[in-house]
C-alpha cells in the first residue's frame, strides 16, 4: 500500500499537483500512538478531526474516543467482525500507549530513557502491529477463525 501511495504520489507531481505523504517510517515507531502517527497518515489525521477530537470534546474521556476512532478506522476497512476486532486491538494498543505516556509524565521518566533503552518500543509495537494482522488476514472466515489462529501463534 505504501508503494502505491507513492505511485500516486509521483504520478500527481508529473502533473504539478503535491500531495501529501502517507506514510512515515511506522516499522520503527515506538510505541502504537507514534505508529498511527506515521501509519496511513490520510486516514489517521481525517478519523482524529472528524471522529476523534469531537468525541473526546463531548465526553472529555481519550479512551471512548480512541476505541471509537479505532472501531471506525476498522469499518473503513470492511463491515465485518474481523475488523471490528482488529480495530479494537489496535485501539487497545493506543489506549496502553497512552495510559503509560500518562504514567511517564507522572512519575518524571519522560526523555530520561539512553542509550539502547530509548529503542525497546519499536521491536515491541512491531510485533504487536503484526500479531493484529490474524484479524485481517482472515477476514471472511469469522472471527473464531482468527482467534484459533492467534491461540496457535501464542502457543495456546
Amino acid at each position: 500500500f505504501s508503494a502505491y501511495s507513492d505511485i500516486a504520489i509521483g504520478g500527481c507531481r508529473l502533473f504539478g499537483i503535491r500531495i501529501i505523504e502517507n506514510f512515515n517510517w511506522p516499522i520503527v515507531a515506538k510505541n502504537m500512538s507514534e505508529f498511527w502517527k506515521r501509519w496511513h497518515m490520510s486516514l489517521s489525521g481525517w478519523c482524529q478531526r472528524y471522529i476523534y477530537m469531537p468525541i473526546i470534546a463531548r465526553t472529555r474521556n481519550p479512551y471512548y474516543a480512541i476505541f471509537f476512532t479505532f472501531l471506525t478506522i476498522g469499518m473503513w476497512h470492511a463491515v465485518d467482525a474481523n475488523y471490528l476486532a482488529w480495530g479494537l486491538f489496535h485501539g487497545a494498543g493506543v489506549a496502553v500507549a497512552v495510559t503509560f505516556g500518562r504514567i511517564r509524565r507522572k512519575v518524571g521518566w519522560i526523555n530520561k530513557e539512553k542509550g539502547i533503552f530509548a529503542y525497546w518500543g519499536i521491536p515491541v509495537t512491531l510485533a504487536y502491529v503484526s500479531f493484529g494482522g490474524v484479524f485481517s488476514s482472515t477476514q471472511g472466515l469469522g472471527i473464531s477463525i482468527a482467534l484459533d489462529f492467534a491461540k496457535k501463534l501464542l502457543g495456546l
